[in-house]
């Protein structure tokens, strides 16, 4: 199946995405274009969900997607590769070519870098040349309804214009 280019992204292919489950209750803040994404560090198909936590270096710089799957004992990782683990996200400073348990010397913490969310899901088709996000700093958001990423507690801090509305009983 070929994933087509959406909005946000430009690519050799176009195609139109209708429907979802809405993440943002209201939005005062936004910084419509906020920023380019390193679209080749996903691999056509990776939908990057509205409210995922970024870095926003300004209008029209690039935008450093602040999320990750959990650390995994059992596999390695590239210089650059970012994981959560304890309640923070980690951003791997050196390679780790045989798998081993996490050694926090060999991670930079990278959680209380998150200053906004993406306003919508960013879609990384084939062929991406191009991906973009607009990026929220004040607004109201249902945080159990992000798709992909984590609003860890501790980021949540870093965004104080944005009310985290959670719905589930966890």
């Amino acid at each position: 199946m070929r994933q087509l280019g959406t909005f946000n992204t430009i690519s050799q292919y176009q195609a139109g995405i209708g429907g979802n489950f809405p993440v943002w209750s209201r939005v005062r803040e936004l910084y419509q274009g906020g920023g380019t994404i390193d679209h080749t560090k996903y691999p056509a198909g990776t939908v990057i969900g509205a409210g995922t936590p970024v870095q926003f270096m300004g209008a029209g710089q690039q935008v450093v997607v602040v999320a990750g799957p959990a650390y995994e004992a059992t596999k390695t990782y590239a210089v650059g590769d970012i994981v959560e683990q304890a309640g923070k996200i980690y951003k791997n400073k050196m390679a780790i070519e045989t798998p081993e348990a996490f050694t926090e010397s060999k991670w930079t913490d990278i959680t209380g870098t998150v200053n906004g969310l993406t306003f919508e899901d960013v879609c990384i088709p084939e062929g991406c040349t191009l991906a973009t996000c607009a990026v929220v700093r004040n607004g109201r958001i249902y945080a159990d309804r992000v798709v992909g990423a984590t609003i860890l507690p501790a980021m949540e801090a870093n965004l104080p214009m944005i009310e985290f509305v959670r719905e589930s009983n966890e």
